[in-house]
């Protein structure tokens, strides 16, 4: 039995039921939400939905477009609290954000880095792929790692 929960996506199951057809393995469709009790935030999975349901996928997309905003808000209040921190592009990010994390890490002499945080097909409504950030080694600031 096998289950994939990414975060706020059920898109791995397009070729995960095929996959798992293919090699005689039987799977249960997943995902991993966020849910937020008395303050704290857990990791919640749930099983076994409709995947067709649209009020659940509504659900999901409402979400995900929640935890982006959450994770521009955080990443621009680490830039004031944590000055020594290196910022990366990443594909979820909007341009604005993008640049905020730039032009901090240029005026604080930090290593601008990026990534795609790829898990294979990973959300491709938002970028997250192999590739995905258009950043060429020049744009970088590695600082002599490489």
């Amino acid at each position: 039995m096998l289950s994939v929960c990414d975060h706020y996506t059920i898109a791995a199951y397009e070729r995960l039921a095929a996959a798992c057809r293919e090699n005689g393995i039987s799977y249960v469709l997943g995902i991993e939400m966020d849910a937020n009790l008395h303050g704290k935030n857990y990791h919640v999975l749930a099983y076994s939905f409709d995947r067709q349901n649209q009020e659940m996928l509504d659900f999901i997309e409402r979400q995900y477009d929640k935890n982006q905003k959450e994770c521009e808000a955080m990443i621009i209040k680490m830039c004031a609290d944590y000055p020594q921190i290196s910022l990366a592009d990443y594909p979820s990010h909007s341009k604005e954000t993008i640049e905020i994390c730039r032009d901090y890490c240029r005026k604080n002499n930090l290593r601008i880095t990026c990534g795609s945080d790829c898990h294979g097909e990973y959300h491709k409504r938002a970028g997250f792929s192999i590739g995905s950030m258009k950043v060429t080694r020049d744009m970088l600031d590695l600082k002599g790692i490489v």
